[in-house]
């Protein structure tokens, strides 16, 4: 497998740059605790991809994981 090169510098960085600035985080030194819960929109069919975030002040929640939301289309009626 290839690096991502272009993942981390065109989405990953910008995200979380943006996320310290919204909340007031500076270079000096972060929290140890998380002020930022940082949802993601993975579903069941990539529960693999799940990871629990690096930084100690970022904590990612997956929501339709929560929900055991999958990609698979129900028909009502």
């Amino acid at each position: 497998m290839i690096r991502r090169q272009c993942t981390t510098t065109s989405k990953i960085e910008p995200i979380r740059r943006k996320l310290r600035e919204l909340a007031g985080l500076t270079r000096k030194g972060f929290p140890t605790y998380p002020v930022v819960h940082q949802w993601l929109g993975i579903s069941m069919d990539e529960a693999v991809r799940m990871k629990p975030s690096r930084a100690a002040w970022q904590l990612n929640r997956f929501p339709l994981i929560e929900s055991c939301m999958t990609r698979r289309i129900v028909s009502i009626g």
